[in-house]
């Protein structure tokens, strides 16, 4: 795999389990345009995945994360339009009220319930008509690599006994 990405899956708990997610600007040259996505991106030579994860997430958010807030990673993954790209996701949870200051990639940061989001299982159609599993929350819709990722967590929370979600 020539390149290098790292994604932060950042939950918090106030009344329940939260998730952050960040919705991409509309831009030509992003093959991710527009999509539902955890923060992240490519890594940097003298990076590693972490510090990748960490960086992107005060570029795209704002949030400034610390390794400390890192409880576990989640298997490596690879976008279905760019599978030669290796993408760790890191799991962070915060403990402190964090404030949105989102990027120049970035429409908008939103905390969102895990449970709500996952306990709505889709499929939609894409625009080349293959249908995809998604969930979906409000007008959001996740699917894809960060689907994927979502689906790998639930089972992470599990073993963690964190959090105890049906699947549909």
């Amino acid at each position: 795999m020539s390149k290098k990405a790292a994604v932060a899956v950042v939950l918090r708990e106030l009344n329940e389990l939260e998730i952050l997610l960040v919705k991409r600007k509309e831009r030509p040259q992003d093959p991710w345009s527009g999509q539902v996505a955890l923060p992240g991106g490519l890594r940097k030579k003298s990076e590693s995945f972490l510090q990748t994860a960490i960086r992107e997430t005060k570029e795209e958010t704002g949030i400034s994360l610390s390794s400390k807030e890192v409880i576990g990673s989640l298997e490596p993954t690879c976008p279905k339009n760019d599978p030669e790209m290796e993408v760790v996701p890191f799991v962070f949870f915060l403990s402190k009220d964090v404030q949105f200051k989102p990027g120049y990639e970035i429409e908008f940061c939103k905390w969102i319930s895990l449970q709500r989001l996952m306990s709505n299982r889709v499929k939609i159609e894409l625009s080349d008509g293959r249908r995809v599993p998604a969930c979906t929350f409000e007008d959001l819709i996740v699917w894809g690599m960060t689907y994927r990722i979502l689906l790998d967590l639930l089972e992470f929370l599990k073993d963690l006994k964190v959090l105890n979600l049906e699947k549909n």
